[in-house]
């Protein structure tokens, strides 16, 4: 079994638009080699280290973890090319009352906590803007899978496991 704190994938914020444009090349590919892309039945499952969930379930007014499908282009170490792999992008979410109860808007939806947001808070000391970021925490399998798993199901689909 492969030892977790070894892996080589390092998570990062990622700048907004970035995320949009991943979140788009997975809703819509159009322009897309899908030759070079991880299809969809390919992919098995997302990997997470449990620091970086309790990570950004710390951060101020976060009740929900809130996860988008994206696809990011990678480059592929021994040849060079690029293609892209499924990715998890997650964001902090809240209670929009928690929030903003004064938007006029309805209190119970949750909202994505995204970039400098204005925090209702009753101790003015404290971040008035705090600045929530979008990441991607996730290792996708494959290549990162457990196929002993009982939730692996096998395909006739390419793995790269």
């Amino acid at each position: 079994m492969e030892n977790q704190d070894n892996l080589d994938l390092v998570p990062y914020a990622v700048p907004l638009l970035t995320a949009q444009d991943w979140v788009t090349n997975w809703i819509d590919p159009k322009g897309e080699d899908q030759s070079d892309s991880t299809p969809p039945t390919a992919m098995r499952a997302f990997l997470v280290r449990r620091a970086e969930i309790v990570e950004l379930l710390n951060q101020l007014d976060t009740e929900f973890i809130r996860m988008y499908i994206g696809k990011k282009p990678i480059e592929e170490p021994t040849t060079g090319g690029k293609r892209t792999r499924p990715c998890l992008l997650l964001v902090s979410a809240a209670y929009r009352r928690d929030i903003d109860p004064d938007s006029g808007k309805d209190p119970d939806t949750v909202i994505d906590l995204i970039g400098h947001m204005d925090i209702n808070d009753t101790n003015p000391a404290d971040l008035s803007k705090p600045n929530y970021n979008v990441f991607d925490f996730t290792h996708v399998c494959p290549p990162q899978c457990d196929e002993e798993s009982p939730l692996f199901i096998a395909s006739d689909q390419p793995c790269d496991c």
